[in-house]
Formats: C-alpha cells, structure tokens, sequence
C-alpha cells in the first residue's frame, strides 16, 4: 500500500532531476529468463562508474501502465510503429523519469548515492524486450544492448526447476506457448507445433524460439552485442574486456572473482558458472526432452545448438 504513495514523489523528483540533468545513454541488458541476464547485468553494475539499475520494468505488477498497452508478457513493436503510449511510456523509462520504488535495484545500496551525482548512468534489465529490441533501436538511442543467449535446454532445465516455473502450471497455462502471431507467416515450419498438445518443455522452447528469433534475424545493429552464456561462462575475462571497450570504462581488475560472484537470482546449491557445469542440464532432461527442445528450436532456424554444451559460434555469426 505504500508503493503507490512512495511512487508519486519519487516521479516528481524523477521528472525534476532527468529533465534538468539528463542522464548518460542508458545501457539495455536482454535475453530469456534463467538464461544469465541477472549474473551480466549485476556485473556490468560493477564495472560501469556511476551506475543506476532498474530491474524488469516491463512486469506488468511493477508498471499498471503496461496492462493498458499490452495484453502479453512478451510485447512485439514493429520497427515503424508509430504508437505515441509506448514511444511516451519508453521514452520516461529510458531516461529514468518513470523510475518506481521496486523497479529501482536495490541490491548494492551504495550505488544509490549515485542517484545524486551529474550524468548517472541507468542500465535496464529485462527477460521481456527481446521481441521489441529491433522498435527500440529504431525509436531510441540506447548506449548498447547486451543480448545474452545461453543453451535452450539449459534454459528450459533451469525454469523446470525454478518454483516460478511448475511443469504442471505450464501445461495447463494458456498463455504459454508465448507466441508472435505476426510472425507465424514467415515461420510455416513452426505454426504446426502449435495445433498439437505441446509438453511444457516444448511450450518453453516455443516461447524461447520467438524470444530469440526475432532480435537475431531482424536486428543488426552496431550497439547490440551478443553474449552467448556459454563464452561468458568459458572466456569471460575476455568477453567482459570486449564489453568495457563498448562502453568506453575501464575493465575489471579481477575479472576472474567479478565471474565467480554469484548473481542474487542464481541457485546457491550449484557453482552454475563453472565450465564443467555447461552441460549440466543433461542430468536434469530425458533425452526425449532434449530431442523435443532442439526440433522445436531448429524450426526457428536457431540451430547453432545442438546436444553439444557450447553453441557454433561460426553459425552463430560469432568467430
């Protein structure tokens, strides 16, 4: 009951404070839920001096105003789309005018004080603007965008076992698979899987398929870089140097404990970023599950995985 009297204030202030001292380009952090987003966006909150995060702002519990322009929790925006609520409502959001007391991240409270100082700098993570990425770009100017992929079925191993994400929930939930009607034209390979009785990992990898399918076929863009999960995990020294070079700061010092540090939204039970672990979700999946996930993200055209741990990364596009 107190958000809503905290959030009005705090609003005021916002649109008094980001419209007489703008901040600097915001920095995007994107990809599927369980797919690493919370361990990258953490560290770039590290690495990033006078850094501000907001953390999921497209929930819609978070922001009410998000029920009234969407009816689905993966929103698709062409790149012309010229609709003036979401260009207002992503406008205040990018700039951090919008900002709400639990969208503000919370996790190291000495970067609050960053609020205060001249050009803050926000970075924005969220599981749900994949599907919108290519509006984004078209529409904004966002410092960079950081689109993390990891394994479709490491994904979808660690959403089966992750209590917001019941196997049983997901067979009966009618909003899974969450699917991009738009683009079932151009994906005739897909649109069958959806007449049938779909399993829940099957559901999971649809809803993954189109999270990913759209910002890698119709995005390129010199301020998106893609991070596959598994290089981060494999080479992550050298990812989070090429990340600092794209943002212009310095890179980490001991970027080998910046790695190890677990993210707040991990397991505590599992070392996940431990190489030896990337094909940890073959202990977790049947191979009937594993062969189900892949044909489902095959018929997308995303077959750089494959029952291997790491991805192609020439398919990829990624040398």
């Amino acid at each position: 009951m107190l958000k809503p009297l905290l959030d009005y204030p705090l609003q005021e202030i916002n649109q008094w404070r980001f419209n007489s001292h703008p901040m600097q380009q915001p920095v995007v952090i994107a990809g599927a839920p369980r797919s690493g987003t919370s361990w990258l966006f953490e560290m770039l909150m590290r690495m990033i001096p006078r850094s501000l995060g907001l953390w999921e702002p497209l929930r819609m519990s978070k922001y009410p105003r998000m029920r009234e322009l969407t009816y689905t929790m993966r929103p698709y925006l062409p790149p012309d789309n010229n609709n003036t609520d979401y260009i207002k409502f992503f406008a205040d959001l990018l700039s951090g005018r919008n900002a709400r007391i639990d969208t503000i991240y919370r996790g190291y409270p000495l970067h609050l004080l960053n609020y205060f100082l001249p050009r803050p700098r926000l970075l924005i993570k969220f599981v749900r603007a994949n599907r919108i990425l290519p509006w984004l770009l078209e529409r904004f100017s966002p410092g960079m965008v950081f689109l993390i992929i990891r394994h479709p079925c490491a994904v979808v191993a660690s959403q089966l076992n992750h209590p917001s994400w019941n196997p049983q929930k997901i067979l009966n939930d009618q909003r899974y698979p969450i699917v991009n009607r738009e683009f079932l034209d151009r994906l005739p390979q897909v649109e069958p899987l959806l007449k049938k009785r779909l399993t829940p990992e099957e559901k999971m990898a649809v809803t993954w398929g189109f999270d990913y399918y759209i910002p890698l076929f119709h995005l390129k863009h010199p301020r998106v870089k893609v991070i596959p999960y598994e290089r981060l995990v494999t080479h992550g020294a050298a990812e989070l140097d090429g990340i600092a070079r794209r943002l212009n700061v310095d890179p980490p010092q001991q970027p080998d404990q910046l790695l190890k540090k677990p993210s707040r939204a991990s397991s505590p039970a599992r070392l996940d970023r431990d190489p030896s672990t990337l094909n940890h979700w073959k202990h977790h999946l049947s191979p009937d599950q594993i062969k189900r996930v892949l044909e489902v993200t095959h018929r997308f055209g995303l077959d750089f995985y494959t029952d291997q741990p790491e991805p192609d990364y020439d398919k990829m596009g990624l040398q």
